[in-house]
């Protein structure tokens, strides 16, 4: 479950009276909420940082503030910035380099290669983007664009620069992962 608020300053917020209302619509239903997978982040923008300790309570169990959070494999963090999510997502897509190195050594096709690359790192490195795509910065963009200019790399058995990068996805029938304006 995901909720949302966002509290006028100078009032309560009425995060904890919506969630004791869901609480009992699931206990009516023989449901139960679980406060140990459930957590709460808080975006106060106020200067007195007034709701920064606001207490959410179920069934006389707080749950946790944290920072940060995953929703569907989707890090959500209080400040509303992507760079924990886009790191995340560059770790695990890392980690399939190497059986694109093994696939390749083994005799793989270039078609071959890139139905790999498509189905099991760019979908990695795209998941969620219509979220994060528009607003990241270029320092995320470059991060994401180092895994395709690696993959790419393995595919055509040379290095390929950064300047070589939109020629080789033209030479291979792909469309590149993020054009850098």
């Amino acid at each position: 479950m995901c909720i949302a608020e966002v509290a006028n300053y100078g009032c309560l917020p009425k995060m904890g009276v919506i969630i004791d209302h869901i609480n009992v619509a699931l206990k009516e239903n023989k449901m139960c909420l679980n406060p140990k997978k459930s957590n709460v982040i808080i975006k106060d923008n106020s200067r007195k940082r007034s709701y920064s300790n606001y207490e959410i309570c179920v069934d006389g169990t707080q749950l946790p503030i944290v920072d940060k959070c995953k929703l569907l494999d989707i890090i959500i963090n209080k400040k509303c910035k992507w760079s924990d999510h886009i790191n995340h997502v560059y770790e695990r897509a890392c980690k399939k380099l190497y059986i694109m190195r093994k696939l390749r050594s083994s005799g793989f096709s270039r078609h071959q290669l890139v139905c790999m690359y498509s189905t099991h790192i760019r979908s990695i490195l795209e998941y969620g983007c219509i979220l994060w795509a528009f607003s990241i910065n270029k320092d995320l963009i470059k991060r994401l664009n180092s895994v395709e200019q690696r993959v790419l790399s393995i595919i055509a058995g040379r290095y390929v620069s950064i300047n070589k990068h939109e020629n080789v996805c033209k030479d291979l029938g792909m469309v590149t992962l993020i054009t850098i304006s």
